[in-house]
């Protein structure tokens, strides 16, 4: 409606007429479903220029392939689900071309663990190439709106234990808040002002009547007690590397939880990902089944 009744430059205009306004206000623009953008095929090591900035870390893309139609996954909805990213990324690049007056970007990321396909969780990497090209803007950005649906993982348990499989979902949901947030921190450095969730606590999420019930996608429970989660905030905020045994760099792909592992669920400090696996971001499973 707007675009018909006020022409292309609508969305200008308002940031035009609100810098007028109030001169001294922090203008943002915030969307959904943007917070990543394509990685590559094959990551590689940051090159010594990318290590060596006290200010600001990221793959450099010079030595990296970027994915193109002929490489991706054969599934012709993975290449949809970086358009939306692209479209934000370079609606914002224009509008810092143009002397629009826009300071922040807000991205929103309600994330479900179990998804597939174009719903599926962005990696570490795709987020983090996303905030590298918007700080490279010079633009300031945060996660606008968080939560991490994990109700729907496949059961991972014989027996019927529902206690077993919600401490393992939450174990899921830990690691990928530690690792999102995380590769944001390193990313975005300064630029990167932080995250807000979207809830106190589970009881009273908005998932429960826009997904579905039974969900637990906040930082704390029903009872305002801190879930595995909340560990999770503390150790990417802090740089922790948690259980990263194997070496693996923060940010190149998520990695599938080992049903028969013998990681103890009971222990909030230890990393349930092992074995990495290279082709574990693949459309066609949730990332988190074998």
């Amino acid at each position: 409606m707007f675009l018909k009744k006020l022409g292309s430059s609508y969305i200008d205009d308002c940031f035009r007429w609100a810098h007028e306004a109030d001169p001294d206000a922090i203008l943002i623009y915030n969307d959904n479903k943007v917070e990543s953008c394509r990685a590559p095929i094959a990551p590689m090591a940051p090159c010594d220029t990318c290590i060596g900035s006290e200010t600001h870390i990221h793959v450099c893309e010079s030595e990296t392939t970027v994915a193109s139609s002929s490489q991706t996954n054969s599934n012709s909805n993975s290449l949809d689900y970086y358009e939306k990213s692209d479209a934000f990324y370079n609606l914002v690049k224009g509008m810092i071309d143009r002397g629009v007056p826009v300071h922040h970007v807000g991205l929103q990321a309600h994330f479900n663990a179990a998804a597939i396909g174009k719903g599926r969780i962005p990696t570490p990497d795709e987020i983090g190439y996303q905030i590298d090209r918007l700080v490279r803007l010079g633009l300031h950005v945060n996660i606008s709106e968080f939560d991490i649906r994990v109700s729907k993982l496949k059961k991972q348990f014989d027996d019927e234990n529902e206690e077993n499989e919600w401490k393992w979902r939450l174990r899921v949901q830990e690691q990928i808040t530690r690792k999102i947030l995380r590769i944001c921190h390193k990313v975005g450095n300064e630029q990167f002002l932080g995250v807000w969730w979207w809830g106190v606590h589970d009881l009273s999420s908005w998932c429960h009547k826009f997904y579905f019930t039974g969900d637990r996608p906040l930082l704390f429970d029903d009872t305002f007690h801190r879930k595995p989660a909340y560990n999770g905030v503390l150790s990417a905020f802090n740089d922790e590397d948690v259980g990263d045994e194997w070496g693996i760099v923060d940010g190149l792909c998520w990695l599938p939880v080992p049903i028969d592992s013998d990681i103890d669920i009971n222990n909030n400090t230890s990393n349930i990902i092992v074995n990495p696996i290279s082709n574990s971001t693949a459309t066609s499973k949730p990332d988190w089944e074998l």
